[in-house]
């Protein structure tokens, strides 16, 4: 597994983009409403018609095409829970679960926006989504025996 930090979204050279929305988060401002921008209005759409409410472990799917979003054409928009609730734990739940998902759809490189916490440094919210991302690759079956 190679795992990299960058200071944009739009530089990740990634097949899927994976970002976590806060319960009942509308696609108004910050990095929903950028996002948003980005995809031509999908993320809305998605917010609007209640597809996804923000619960956590929720997800929606959205291959995209023609959109300013660099090299990724897909996003995975995960319910994080409410926005007050939200801590390292959260974020690390998030990361698990976009790659679980995502795996499962062949993706091979995943990009993840922690959304840090206020108060948080962006290196601890970075390690809490690797730490979430390992831990959801982790197949316990794998190295199970017969006896």
């Amino acid at each position: 597994m190679d795992i990299q930090t960058v200071s944009g979204y739009a530089e990740a050279d990634v097949q899927a983009l994976a970002v976590p929305v806060f319960k009942d988060e509308k696609a108004d401002e910050g990095l929903l409403k950028e996002l948003d921008e980005m995809t031509g209005g999908v993320v809305r759409a998605v917010l609007e018609s209640e597809e996804l409410k923000g619960k956590e472990g929720e997800t929606a799917y959205i291959h995209l095409s023609g959109t300013e979003m660099g090299n990724g054409r897909r996003l995975l928009l995960v319910g994080a829970g409410e926005r007050d609730d939200y801590q390292l734990g959260q974020i690390a739940k998030a990361a698990g679960t976009a790659v679980r998902f995502l795996r499962a759809r062949s993706v091979k490189s995943v990009g993840i926006i922690p959304r840090a916490p206020e108060g948080t440094e962006a290196e601890r919210a970075a390690s809490s989504a690797v730490e979430g991302a390992l831990m959801g690759l982790f197949e316990p079956d794998k190295y199970r025996t017969v006896d």
